[in-house]
């Protein structure tokens, strides 16, 4: 009986001991959790600072104008960059920059755009730069997005953002009453105290605009094809009348009712600029507004001066039977067939700047697209028109002049013609 007693007793005091194991592992679980809690809560986002007395502010350092993004590559989608200074106008330094845009394409529907701040990576959702600005600093944002290339032209907005850690005053109440004065039972003094905050200024925005990517390689192809053509032409005569190309010609001159071609392209000049100058959007689709203008211009004043050209380099041949103070000028075939083809060559790149001009207007919808159509055979029928028209004229003034059926013996007058 004593054994078993004592043996009754030993049972209890393990059972003892094993609580107390469990206990201290819970306790010792509680206190690591507690730690990982206290680490993780250090490095919690800081509170907002009280927007009244942060005075944060940032603004756009740069002249009030569109931010042009110019295309960098040419794939599938194009990489655009441009640079935009921001200034930090508050007392707060700002280490945390932010950049979003809003951007629409040439038919001005929404597109989403990838994003991106200094090289960092691209993102729909946004991009962000660490960089410190000091109160009062400028400093220059990288910008770059990339966007699809057939729908450029994009405008829209970019929206910048900053934060910086800053500080801020916080009251607590304080029991003890200040010394030397007496204060009533249950009344707290009130004690404030500098604690970090979150300094977050109001965004700004800035119009941006992608440009064209291939906005130079239409107005090269408005300017060779149609050069193409005219080379053809002048191949062409060339080779029909290469035994008559030393034959002489007489000077130029332009009539309103006869210069068909050249009158043509001179109207075409005017209207194509007034509609890119007022009716054509600031961002088109195929070429910038600018190229429009300058290739209308081009093309004018090239059709315009074919036959002055002509005149320059011809020579003096005798006075004039008729007025002794007028000299004639004498050229001679070949630079006549030349004149010809510069006068092609106007006509037809005035006439491709005009269709590409109207297909502006029916990318946007402002016209029917069917009559782009229309507008392109309305050109090209009259191309082929004017490749006849002018290969009836040279053989006319090379071949069937009077002045090439004259008498021998008798002084031949080389032909005047008529600027085509």
């Amino acid at each position: 009986m004593s054994f078993e007693g004592k043996r009754e007793r030993r049972i209890p005091g393990r059972r003892t001991v094993a609580r107390m194991g469990v206990l201290a592992v819970i306790y010792t679980t509680a206190a690591l959790c507690d730690q990982y809690l206290q680490a993780q809560s250090s490095n919690a986002a800081l509170p907002a600072c009280d927007s009244s007395g942060s005075g944060a502010s940032i603004s756009i350092a740069s002249a009030p104008a569109n931010l042009i993004l110019k295309p960098t590559s040419q794939t599938g989608n194009v990489l655009a960059t441009g640079h935009l200074s921001v200034r930090n106008d508050g007392g707060t330094p700002l280490s945390h920059w932010c950049a979003r845009t809003h951007l629409y394409d040439y038919t001005e529907a929404p597109q989403e755009a990838m994003v991106g701040l200094a090289g960092s990576q691209l993102s729909k959702n946004g991009a962000c730069q660490d960089l410190v600005v000091p109160p009062g600093g400028i400093e220059d944002l990288t910008l770059t997005v990339q966007v699809n290339k057939r729908l450029l032209p994009y405008s829209g907005v970019v929206f910048i953002g900053a934060m910086g850690q800053g500080s801020q005053k916080e009251s607590e109440p304080e029991t003890q009453p200040a010394a030397g004065k007496r204060v009533q039972s249950g009344s707290t003094v009130p004690k404030t105290k500098m604690v970090p905050c979150l300094v977050s200024p109001k965004q700004i925005s800035q119009v941006v605009v992608v440009t064209l990517a291939d906005s130079a390689s239409h107005a090269w192809c408005a300017v060779f094809a149609t050069a193409l053509l005219a080379t053809i032409f002048l191949a062409i005569c060339l080779v029909c009348f290469r035994r008559k190309l030393s034959l002489p010609m007489g000077a130029s001159q332009w009539s309103f009712s006869s210069s068909a071609a050249t009158n043509l392209t001179v109207v075409g000049s005017l209207l194509g600029t007034a509609l890119a100058s007022s009716a054509l959007p600031d961002y088109p689709h195929y070429m910038t507004k600018q190229t429009y203008i300058v290739l209308g211009v081009l093309f004018g004043v090239l059709a315009a001066l074919s036959p002055v050209l002509y005149n320059f380099f011809c020579k003096p041949f005798r006075q004039n039977p008729t007025n002794q103070d007028l000299i004639d000028f004498q050229g001679w075939v070949w630079l006549f067939l030349a004149s010809g083809a510069l006068t092609i060559w106007a006509v037809a790149g005035q006439l491709a700047t005009l269709s590409l001009l109207f297909n502006e207007f029916a990318a946007r919808q402002h016209i029917p697209e069917a009559s782009v159509w229309v507008v392109w055979g309305v050109a090209g029928a009259i191309i082929v028109s004017l490749f006849f028209y002018c290969g009836r004229t040279a053989l006319f003034y090379v071949a069937s002049h009077p002045a090439r059926t004259l008498v021998a013996g008798k002084v031949q007058l080389p032909p005047r013609w008529t600027a085509l």
